[in-house]
């Protein structure tokens, strides 16, 4: 019988990436949300309260796995390599051999070259620090993947509607939540996402 823990680290900010990544998986319950404490920057965002709320309402309402938050100390996560390093740890010590970063590149190669030259080495990284000294042979290693990395914020937005996205939920329509550049992106992005569906419903009617 197959073990219902969780298997995959999803790096989670409340917001439309993350989930997404997630429920592109066959296995909700299998995918372990992984969050960062308040203050600190993931994805551009500082952790907020509503952010956390967030993330609880997502994996409730979708049935993921139930949030984690890291032991990780704050200062350690001052930027995307910290956070990184931080949730494959946490991974490893969950025996959970995926971690999902929602990085959104879409046309910036550059971007997306770099992205996944440092999750390919961070992940390398940890399973080699976490591995017992006597060992021999090959290490269990834990991958970092970049699932989104060549999509850009429209074709993410496009696929939290194929995927039924608790949109309601996310962060930036939490109470409470700080209106910024980030909100008001992915407010449009999924606005336009629905009125393309919208106009294509009426164009065939």
């Amino acid at each position: 019988m197959a073990s219902d823990r969780p298997d995959t680290l999803v790096i989670a900010d409340g917001g439309v990436p993350w989930a997404v990544a997630a429920l592109m998986g066959n296995l909700p319950e299998r995918h372990q949300p992984w969050v960062g404490p308040v203050g600190v920057s993931m994805g551009g965002e500082v952790v907020s309260e509503a952010m956390h709320r967030a993330v609880q309402e997502l994996a409730d309402i979708h049935l993921f796995a139930q949030p984690m938050h890291t032991s990780e100390k704050p200062e350690r996560l001052t930027d995307t390599t910290g956070l990184l390093l931080a949730a494959a740890r946490d991974a490893r010590r969950l025996n959970c051999q995926r971690v999902l970063w929602p990085v959104c590149c879409g046309d910036d190669v550059t971007g997306l070259y770099r992205a996944a030259e440092l999750a390919a080495l961070l992940g390398r990284v940890v399973s080699v620090e976490s591995a017992p000294s006597d060992r021999i042979g090959p290490t269990p290693e834990v991958v970092i993947e970049v699932p989104l990395a060549d999509l850009t914020e429209a074709q993410v937005a496009d696929l939290a509607l194929d995927l039924d996205l608790a949109t309601a939920s996310c962060w930036f329509e939490q109470p409470g939540a700080t209106p910024g550049e980030g909100s008001a992106r992915w407010k449009g992005a999924l606005r336009t996402a629905q009125s393309a569906r919208l106009g294509h419903l009426a164009g065939s009617a």
